[in-house]
């Protein structure tokens, strides 16, 4: 999970950050920013997320399907349903 603020707490009720927290097969990434998105006829293939000077691409098979909740301004693949489903609960807080 992507989190741009420093940590879950400050917008997650203390349930909901302890069940992520409790989840095994979920990272919380914090201080990270989605700063690319990558794909062709209409299909996401990549993404590119940045946490502090540090860039990393990553092939969108190796992300869970689950539900975007806001794609950055300026990202160049506009949401559609496919987009949507691609990314692994990339949450924008």
């Amino acid at each position: 999970m992507l989190v741009r603020g420093p940590n879950l707490e400050a917008t997650m009720s203390r349930y909901l950050v302890d069940r992520i927290s409790g989840l095994p097969n979920v990272e919380v990434l914090t201080r990270t920013e989605v700063s690319g998105l990558e794909g062709k006829d209409g299909r996401l293939e990549a993404i590119t997320w940045r946490t502090g000077d540090k860039e990393e691409r990553h092939d969108i098979r190796h992300l869970c399907s689950s539900a975007l909740t806001r794609i950055p301004a300026g990202c160049a693949i506009p949401p559609s349903p496919s987009t949507r489903t691609a990314l692994c609960s990339l949450a924008a807080i």
